[in-house]
């Protein structure tokens, strides 16, 4: 009937940043999959308090509407038991997302290193973020209602090499004496770049 169990939220905290042809191409929808399976919702100037909001509102809406949105999954044991219809939320991006209240303390902080772009400035900006988020009842809201967020994670070119770099070196054991470097990255957001730099082959 038209009404899709699963949706992808795609949440924008910066201009421009869905293209929607773009983004069919890269899932491969039909124009009606879109049209009725994607929802773009958010807005430049929102924060994290706002999407904790956004989530909320998800969770509601399908705990309100759970007897349509059951569905039989298969289990790694080979059982086969009921569940929500997973919800994707695309969060485009962390990088760009607002601190709420710390907004302009923050924004004052990045005038003091080179181009507002020092790596403490953007690993205190993500680590300021990371605890944010964590804080409130955000995953507490993802599990009851099976959201899964995916956080794109921006970070300068500079930071991106040198993260990088630092990590693959720690890996190969070619130099632990860098490990210190990485200090003070939230353990998820370092997960996230280990990710990353491990498909992008650097």
């Amino acid at each position: 009937e038209g009404a899709y169990m699963t949706k992808i939220h795609y949440y924008i905290t910066e201009k421009n940043a869905i293209d929607k042809s773009r983004f069919r191409e890269l899932t491969r929808m039909t124009d009606e999959e879109y049209a009725n399976g994607v929802e773009v919702g958010g807005a430049a100037d929102n924060s994290t308090d706002d999407f904790v909001s956004y989530i909320l509102n998800i969770r509601n809406e399908k705990l309100d509407n759970q007897m349509n949105l059951v569905t039989d999954v298969m289990c790694v044991d080979g059982k086969v038991r009921q569940t929500l219809a997973p919800t994707i939320v695309v969060c485009d991006s962390l990088s760009a997302m607002r601190v709420g209240k710390y907004a302009d303390k923050m924004e004052k902080e990045f005038e003091k290193g080179k181009d507002g772009n020092k790596e403490s400035d953007i690993m205190r900006a993500l680590q300021a973020k990371a605890t944010m988020l964590s804080t409130t009842n955000l995953f507490k809201y993802c599990e009851e209602a099976n959201i899964i967020i995916l956080f794109i994670v921006h970070i300068g070119q500079d930071q991106g090499i040198s993260i990088g770099y630092q990590n693959v070196q720690i890996k190969t054991g070619l130099n632990d004496k860098t490990a210190h470097k990485t200090k003070g990255v939230p353990a998820n957001i370092k997960y996230l770049m280990d990710g990353i730099f491990d498909l992008s082959g650097m």
